[in-house]
């Protein structure tokens, strides 16, 4: 991810798999725009851009996942397959369940490291634990916010699926109205859970 992200961006290292460097997105002079090549993932926390590489190219060459996907397979020598529209179906399907947990993951470590009361009560779980800041960010840890409709506001702001979000237990469907859903988790840590190749398939609080 550091070599094809390098080619938009002049990136330098931040300690261990953390590379900084100015927004492709918006104009900046100061760095805002980092990514986590271990988990594969780019943030900018000046116009608050993100996702994983496939999101990272959608964006910038203003193209959509399967072109960004055909990109990026010819990039790296892999001859994709034309796959029947049931398969093909499947795999976007997935490709929404790793991208909306990808991003949940990211806005609880967002709210943890904020400086909010929600933030602030976080940390302090944190030191109850005995849980290091460094442990906690090696982890991607995060913390769900007092609130019934945070992470609801986040998703309907990055477009997200409402119903993909139901689907992975991060949201509920309204009592009265099962189309106006509500939060899941709230006011507690939340650790995410990876599989082998590092996304996140599931969520502990």
């Amino acid at each position: 991810m550091v070599a094809l992200v390098s080619e938009y961006v002049s990136l330098k290292p931040r300690g261990v798999d953390d590379f900084w460097g100015c927004c492709p997105f918006h104009e900046e002079k100061s760095p805002s725009f980092h990514i986590r090549p271990d988990r594969g993932l780019f943030k900018c926390f000046g116009c608050g851009k993100g996702g994983d590489v496939f999101r990272f190219v959608e964006e910038v060459e203003g193209i959509g996942f399967r072109d960004a996907l055909e990109r990026l397979a010819s990039r790296t020598g892999i001859e994709l397959k034309a796959a029947d529209p049931r398969e093909r179906a499947r795999r976007q399907r997935r490709a929404e369940l790793f991208r909306c947990s990808a991003l949940a993951a990211e806005f609880f470590s967002e709210v943890l490291w904020s400086q909010t009361p929600d933030g602030e009560r976080g940390r302090a779980a944190l030191v109850d634990r005995g849980i290091s800041e460094e442990t906690a960010r090696e982890f991607g840890m995060g913390v769900a916010p007092d609130s019934w409709d945070a992470l609801t506001g986040y998703a309907r702001q990055r477009k997200l699926p409402l119903e993909v979000m139901v689907e992975l237990g991060l949201l509920r469907p309204g009592r009265r109205d099962p189309n106006r859903p509500y939060d899941f988790f709230r006011n507690r840590l939340m650790f995410p859970i990876r599989n082998e190749q590092g996304k996140v398939v599931a969520f502990g609080g």
